[in-house]
């Protein structure tokens, strides 16, 4: 069955079958390949988060905490799926990754089989999303390629070290799939979709403005209060356990970094560059809402601002990965303004001169 409600040869927010699916399918995989080996080969681990120390448990804290992805290779590990991949993966350069992340090559395959995988996921659902928000074909999967552009900022604007984690990417994915599970009215998938996420990264909790902000008859949830309510109290239930389970692991559970942040906004490199991207987004911002774009991509980009202020908290401003879940949204939004605006224009083509 596919994932929405329309036949699956329906343009808007379902495959189409066919030669330029085949051949989308294959840049998108040649994409993700190129991607996953520039992040990893160029990035290194925190040494408190070396990935044998997260397959063992005994990676230092909040990244720990992130059990999804260092569990799941450590499983497929024990199965012996690195060693079968190593013959595999060697002509892409594997000994340079395993050599930049500190890892076992077998282990190292495992990574970079589900860093490609999450990545060639991600392109895939956010075509499906792009459409589904009213972008043509072709604007949909540009806004793939162009996703997958911005996850490699990090390797060029990264001020100190170009730090690769394994959940990063698979956050990205999570945030895509649950916006496109709500965007085709899919409750249960989206459940799901979020359930996993909360063993991924902490941010899955965000999903949740997304479903509340959303007409019911939009997301297929009947009681969008109640069923958010019940998906933030297993959140905390998730969290709680997986705290609980490392509390004797080394580092703190949280990282508030909103003093550095200050230091980094009150110098003048720091504010200019805060002011210039608050006032391009401002203007974007005000363009999508003002043009009367889809609810669905109002929807992502007002629960995004609750996001960007954790981020503020949180994260560190300069490391650019922590950005990472609202690069889906950007997108959306860009395609959104380059929609209306091209509206506004053939509208204005077409109405009569004076």
């Amino acid at each position: 069955m596919p994932l929405c409600a329309e036949s699956p040869r329906h343009v808007e927010g379902c495959p189409l079958w066919g030669f330029r699916s085949a051949a989308w399918l294959a840049l998108s995989l040649a994409v993700a390949v190129a991607v996953g080996l520039w992040r990893m080969e160029g990035g290194s681990v925190y040494e408190g988060a070396r990935l044998t120390w997260l397959v063992s448990g005994e990676g230092h804290l909040p990244y720990q905490h992130r059990v999804l992805v260092p569990y799941v290779a450590g499983a497929l590990q024990k199965l012996g799926l690195g060693t079968a991949l190593q013959p595999v993966f060697s002509p892409l350069a594997l000994d340079q990754v395993a050599t930049a992340l500190d890892t076992p090559p077998d282990l190292a395959a495992i990574f970079l089989l589900i860093e490609i995988g999450s990545l060639w996921g991600m392109l895939l659902a956010f075509r499906a999303l792009a459409a589904r928000c009213g972008s043509g074909e072709a604007a949909s999967r540009i806004g793939a390629l162009v996703l997958a552009a911005l996850l490699l900022l990090p390797q060029f604007l990264s001020p100190t070290e170009r730090l690769w984690y394994p959940s990063d990417v698979p956050a990205v994915l999570v945030v895509v799939l649950g916006y496109l599970a709500l965007f085709c009215a899919r409750p249960r998938l989206f459940d799901v979709v979020f359930l996993l996420g909360c063993l991924n990264r902490e941010t899955s909790l965000f999903l949740l403005p997304v479903l509340l902000l959303l007409p019911s008859q939009v997301s297929g949830s009947k009681r969008p209060v109640i069923h958010a309510a019940a998906l933030a109290l297993a959140w905390a239930v998730i969290k709680a356990g997986i705290f609980f389970a490392f509390r004797g692991n080394h580092g703190y559970p949280i990282h508030p970094n909103i003093f550095l942040n200050i230091e980094i906004l009150s110098s003048t490199r720091g504010a200019l560059v805060s002011v210039a991207l608050a006032t391009v987004c401002a203007a974007v911002v005000v363009a999508v809402i003002r043009r009367g774009a889809d609810v669905k991509v109002q929807a992502a980009l007002k629960a995004s601002v609750l996001l960007l202020g954790a981020t503020l908290f949180a994260g560190k401003l300069d490391e650019f990965r922590v950005y990472s879940e609202l690069a889906p949204v950007a997108v959306l939004v860009g395609l959104a303004a380059a929609q209306t605006r091209s509206g506004v224009l053939a509208a204005a083509k077409q109405s009569p001169v004076a």
